[in-house]
């Protein structure tokens, strides 16, 4: 359930908090996502992966066709705005080479 607030921070999206718990059911590290779906840090990632092992009734997660092609060409996408920018600087530097600004 998303809180909306009715002011003018209900424009900033909304977090969802998970609480890795001990055995003994006390929380020992929370974990916010904030909605983009990639976790990055090992130590996130593990708590994720912990926290599902031992949460019930979780829905089961397939991979969807689509989604995976997009994140193909999202990562492409990536790759070449980097090989861009890297022959950006190349020619803007041999351009200082031959006495000239870029």
């Amino acid at each position: 359930m998303v809180e909306v607030r009715g002011d003018e921070f209900d424009g900033w999206g909304h977090s969802v908090w998970y609480f890795e718990i001990d055995d003994g059911g006390y929380p020992i590290r929370q974990i916010v996502d904030t909605g983009q779906g990639r976790k990055t840090d090992p130590v996130d990632a593990h708590s994720v992966a912990v926290a599902g092992l031992r949460s019930p009734g979780l829905r089961t997660v397939a991979a969807d066709d689509l989604i995976v092609v997009l994140r193909l060409l999202v990562d492409r996408r990536d790759e070449l705005g980097g090989a861009r920018t890297e022959t950006v600087t190349e020619i803007e530097r041999s351009g200082s080479d031959c006495g000239r600004q870029a």
